[in-house]
């Protein structure tokens, strides 16, 4: 059997937009291993994992919420069509949020066909001070790819608003 192997790393940023209130969140994402591609395959390659983010509150009374948006770089390629890449030669994958992963749910940056994904993390009480939330990524390298054998890689950059 012919081994192709892939991966996309992420890497994570975060901006945060001035609040009534402190709030202070991480992300964290690990690789989504796709394992060994067939490009004889007639049937896509998927895989996912998931992005888990931690919201903390440095003033522990009220009950506001801690909203946040997630967004994905291209990385390289256009958000159409990722790219793995071994050295020159590319392999075409793209990252969803649903497990549809349809065009409709490309995960992105907002631009180029992509939507972000925007949530909250609401305080059990008024004294809540760090809650966590899951969110799914869901990934599909496109069947059929004429590549050569070797190891496929794509890094894309994970960005946390709140």
């Amino acid at each position: 059997m012919i081994r192709y192997f892939t991966k996309a790393a992420f890497f994570v940023a975060s901006t945060f937009a001035s609040a009534a209130f402190s709030a202070s969140c991480t992300v964290s994402a690990p690789t989504l291993n796709f394992g060994s591609y067939d490009p004889l395959s007639f049937t896509a390659n998927d895989s996912s994992t998931n992005i888990v983010v931690t919201c903390s509150r440095t003033v522990t009374t009220g009950t506001e919420n801690v909203s946040y948006s997630l967004s994905l770089s291209a990385g390289t390629g256009t958000f159409s069509a990722r790219t793995m890449l071994r050295g020159a030669t590319p392999l075409i994958y793209n990252l969803y949020t649903t497990a549809l992963r349809d065009a409709a749910s490309v995960w992105g940056d907002g631009t180029g066909g992509s939507i972000t994904l925007s949530a909250s993390l609401r305080p059990l009480n008024a004294s809540f001070s760090t809650r966590t939330a899951n969110h799914a990524l869901y990934g599909r390298i496109a069947p059929r790819q004429d590549v050569p054998v070797g190891a496929y890689a794509a890094s894309v950059v994970l960005t946390i608003n709140y």
